[in-house]
């Protein structure tokens, strides 16, 4: 695969791609691995897709064969075709073809990734954003908790795709979820710190909860597997705290 032409890169998991072109096509798709294994390719949208999907959700393919003269009008060709520079298609930042290759060498290249560097930082930071500096009315709060409300439960996704398809969503998001690698263990502030004596009320009260939850904790339970509750509903159904009831997912896993 030493040959010149143009390229394809391929998030196997949601089918977005780059398109790309070089002279040397081995070569190029190295340099790709290895800038972005390091963290420091130029490309950051393609970056940030790597590190959160893994090198293993992506595939390289030759997309044709073209002699070194015509790179940049086929590159160009694909890029008409396919545009994926829009953010719902693909990774490349231009819709107008630079050639990869010679993009350290080319000041036209280097000044659109830093421009679109910045651009991306701002994004990130709000800037743009027609909420930036402002705050939602608490009516408007209130309606997308109200909205959120069920989000993710079986039953949400019964209802969204259907019973057979939502189902199958449903054990995949939950399959996804439990292989995350979570630090559960945070700091509450009050690390080596004297806390005092607890009061007699508090005691009264965190004895008459853990009675009240032992008598529930079977029907709780019933709940929690079933998935058709979220955490919210579980928290004022039973009062119990979502701290507690994310452990108890995670003792299910």
């Amino acid at each position: 695969m030493s040959n010149s032409g143009i390229y394809r890169i391929t998030n196997t998991k949601n089918g977005k791609f780059y398109i790309g072109s070089s002279k040397h096509i081995d070569r190029r798709w190295w340099e790709h691995t290895n800038d972005l294994n390091k963290k420091q390719h130029r490309n950051p949208k393609l970056q940030h897709a790597w590190t959160y999907y893994g090198a293993n959700a992506f595939e390289f393919i030759v997309v044709e064969s073209v002699d070194k003269s015509n790179l940049i009008t086929r590159e160009q060709f694909y890029l008409d075709t396919f545009t994926p520079y829009q953010r719902n298609i693909g990774y490349n930042i231009s819709d107008k073809a630079i050639g990869g290759d010679t993009l350290t060498n080319n000041p036209k290249g280097q000044k659109l990734i830093d421009e679109w560097r910045k651009k991306y930082s701002e994004l990130h930071k709000g800037v743009g954003n027609p909420m930036f500096g402002k705050q939602h009315s608490t009516d408007s709060v209130d309606k997308q908790k109200q909205k959120a409300v069920g989000r993710y439960t079986l039953s949400w996704f019964v209802a969204k795709h259907g019973e057979e398809v939502g189902v199958v969503k449903y054990a995949e998001r939950n399959k996804k979820l439990s292989g995350r690698k979570i630090n559960h263990v945070y700091d509450n502030g009050l690390t080596g710190k004297k806390r005092g004596p607890m009061s007699d009320e508090m005691k009264r009260k965190i004895s008459e909860q853990k009675k009240s939850f032992a008598l529930r904790k079977k029907d709780f339970m019933v709940d929690l597997i079933s998935g058709n509750f979220s955490g919210s509903q579980l928290h004022d159904k039973y009062g119990i705290s979502l701290t507690s009831i994310k452990r108890y997912k995670r003792e299910l896993n």
